[in-house]
């Protein structure tokens, strides 16, 4: 299996995964403020965030061949396919950080949109935004923001991060 396949199989499972995870927390959330009495300019934010998971659902899984080139998921390996029978330390390291990556964003981008359409609301409902929403909601979209960004740096820098990972597991070791 070459490693492009790898990453396309694994990409277009993330986005399997994502497309469940989305239907079953954040469109009920949706569907509850489209039929309650809120103004139509948020009823169409809704309807508008509901075609870009859509379509990013859809990019997940027909397109999985330019994520793999913008993030140059199939560069830093040593071989150009990968032998499941010939899985060093180095491989598995980067393979568990691609997907420890690519977990966190997935996990954390439906709160995260979330979060940000319940900051535009209060922001629009309200005078300040910071005080009606409450400071457990504001630490919840910070985490959420700070997840996706680790998750974002995991995938960019793999290679980076296996280096260093053995480079300290071989000095304990020694």
């Amino acid at each position: 299996m070459s490693k492009k396949d790898l990453f396309r199989l694994i990409i277009k499972l993330f986005g399997l995964y994502w497309i469940v995870l989305i239907s079953f927390t954040l469109l009920p959330t949706f569907f509850t403020f489209i039929f309650s009495e809120y103004e139509f300019q948020w009823k169409v934010w809704l309807v508008v965030s509901v075609f870009f998971i859509f379509f990013l659902f859809l990019f997940l899984i027909y397109k999985p061949d330019m994520i793999i080139d913008w993030l140059k998921l199939d560069k830093g390996f040593d071989d150009e396919r990968i032998e499941f029978h010939k899985f060093n330390t180095k491989s598995v390291l980067k393979l568990g950080l691609i997907i420890l990556g690519g977990m966190l964003i997935l996990n954390n981008l439906a709160a995260f949109v979330s979060y940000t359409f319940s900051a535009f609301q209060s922001a629009f409902l309200h005078d300040n935004p910071l005080t009606t929403r409450g400071t457990l909601t504001n630490i919840e979209w910070a985490k959420s923001f700070i997840n996706i960004v680790t998750g974002y740096l995991l995938l960019t820098n793999y290679p980076a991060l296996s280096k260093f990972l053995l480079k300290i597991t071989q000095k304990k070791e020694k």
